[in-house]
C-alpha cells in the first residue's frame, strides 16, 4: 500500500510557525519521558524565522526542560557563525540567547575554519560523541524545502545523494555558492519525526512537482524522504499550496 503524505495546510507564515511550535513541544516532551533527552536539528532559511522567534518568547518556554536537550544543524554554509548566511546565526540570533541551553548542550557545525570534508568529519565526529551507545536517532528535524527540491544541504545533482554510510557529507557544487555541510538522506529518514516548512507563492511549482511526480531524488532531492513518509509531517501554508488540492492526504500529526 502507497503511503499518503501527512500534510497540514495552513492559512499563513504566522499559523505555520505555531503548528511546528507545537509539534516540536509534543516531540520535546516524549522524549524526554522516553529516554530523558530531546535531540533535535534545526536548518535556516527564511521560513523557520518565524517559528524560532516564537521559540525565544519567554511566555512560549514553560515546561521545557533545556538542560535535556541536544541542538544540532541538518545544515550549514561554510560561513563565520556571525554572518547573515550562517543557520546557525539565525538560531542564535532570535531563540539561543533567549533559553536556558547549555553552551555544551549546543552543537553548531564549526566550518569556517576548516576544509568542508574537514568540517563534515568533524561534525560527524560530534554527533557520534553526544548520541554515545544510542543509534543516531533524532527525536526530531525540522527541514525547509528549496525551489529546486533540495532538503537540507541535499542538493540535485550532489554526490552527497549518494552517501549511505556516513552521517555527515560535505556539498561543494560551485563557486557562486557557499560551500555546505549537510546530514546525509540516512540520518533524515531514521528520525522519529521529520516537519517540512514550507511558505511562499515561490514554492508553489515545487510543492506541485513534488507531489505529482513519481519519485526522483535525482532531481527533487526531496524524494529522499518517501522511505520514512510516515513519519513526515508537511507544514504548507496557502501561498505554497496555490491551487493543489490535496484530498486524501493526510492532515495531522
Amino acid at each position: 500500500m502507497v503511503k499518503s503524505p501527512n500534510i497540514v495546510c495552513v492559512a499563513g507564515p504566522e499559523e505555520l510557525a505555531e503548528k511546528a511550535l507545537e509539534i516540536f513541544d509534543e516531540c520535546f516532551s516524549r522524549a524526554v519521558a522516553e529516554r530523558e533527552r530531546f535531540f533535535v536539528a534545526f536548518s535556516g532559511g527564511k521560513t523557520p524565522e518565524k517559528f524560532f522567534q516564537l521559540l525565544g518568547q519567554s511566555g512560549k518556554t514553560q515546561g521545557r526542560q533545556w538542560d535535556k536537550a541536544e541542538l544540532f544543524w541538518a545544515d550549514e554554509r561554510c560561513v563565520a557563525p556571525e554572518r547573515h548566511a550562517s543557520n546557525f546565526g539565525l538560531a542564535a540570533g532570535t531563540f539561543l540567547h533567549r533559553s536556558a541551553i547549555r553552551q555544551s548542550n549546543i552543537h553548531r557545525i564549526r566550518c569556517e575554519h576548516r576544509t568542508p570534508q574537514q568540517a563534515a568529519s568533524e561534525y560527524e565526529k560530534t554527533i557520534k560523541d553526544v548520541f554515545g551507545r544510542c543509534d543516531v536517532e533524532f527525536d526530531l528535524i525540522l527541514l525547509g524545502l528549496g525551489r529546486d527540491g533540495h532538503i537540507a544541504s541535499l542538493m540535485p545533482g550532489s554526490d552527497a545523494l549518494k552517501i549511505t554510510d556516513r552521517l555527515t557529507a560535505a556539498v561543494v557544487l560551485s563557486a557562486k555558492d557557499y560551500p555546505r555541510i549537510t546530514l546525509t538522506a540516512s540520518v533524515l529518514c531514521s528520525a522519529r519525526k521529520l516537519v517540512v516548512m514550507i511558505s511562499g507563492a515561490e514554492k508553489q511549482s515545487i510543492v506541485k512537482t513534488i507531489f505529482t511526480s513519481e519519485p526522483r531524488p535525482d532531481l527533487w532531492p526531496v524524494h529522499l524522504l518517501w522511505p520514512a513518509l510516515d513519519r513526515v509531517v508537511w507544514l504548507i501554508d496557502k501561498s505554497a499550496c496555490g491551487e493543489l488540492s490535496f484530498e486524501g492526504s493526510g492532515t495531522g500529526q
